[in-house]
């Protein structure tokens, strides 16, 4: 019995559509299609947490040592709208058109642009009130690769909660899978 068990388990294992290997400090998430993986370099007090693997997104979460600090999530989905493009291929106008669908449902919200020390632009959005989260968006090669964070207290987001965010997006490495 046990040995089914075994051999089920790998063969479910071997049939997901993603996948996540975490080292000491860093992290490696693969794209739904396998067409590309993502390595983090994970900050001081972060460790990897869930994975959830469907055929449409995949998904990480961030463990947090300091449960008062953020808690972060990282998602791969695609997207058949900007498919085969970056975030750097995309217009002011599409670049707005994102930043219009994630704020909508928001109370107060401060959103645009931010480059990452790497040189890398991305889109986000902080919001105040009943929600009390960020997101930092980045596109690659048809993907929406997005960075939630969000207190594990209901507290409020600090400006140092988003650098630290900024600081994760920073070390982003996308790699093609041939």
């Amino acid at each position: 019995m046990k040995k089914l068990l075994c051999i089920l388990l790998t063969m479910l294992l071997s049939c997901t559509a993603a996948f996540a290997e975490a080292t000491d400090q860093s992290v490696t998430l693969e794209s739904p299609a396998k067409n590309f993986t993502i390595k983090a370099t994970l900050p001081q007090g972060l460790s990897k947490g869930q994975v959830v693997l469907t055929e449409d997104y995949a998904a990480i979460d961030f463990d947090n040592s300091d449960n008062t600090a953020c808690s972060y999530i990282l998602i791969v989905a695609p997207s058949e709208e900007y498919a085969n493009k970056n975030l750097s291929d995309l217009s002011d106008d599409e670049r707005n058109a994102i930043l219009s669908i994630m704020v909508a449902d928001c109370d107060q919200v401060d959103y645009g642009t931010v480059t990452l020390e790497n040189g890398n632009t991305m889109l986000y959005y902080t919001e105040s009130g009943a929600a009390d989260m960020g997101n930092i968006l980045d596109v690659h090669d048809g993907y929406f690769i997005q960075l939630t964070y969000v207190h594990n207290e209901a507290t409020p987001i600090l400006e140092s909660d988003m650098l630290a965010a900024e600081a994760l997006m920073n070390t982003l490495i996308y790699e093609e899978i041939q």
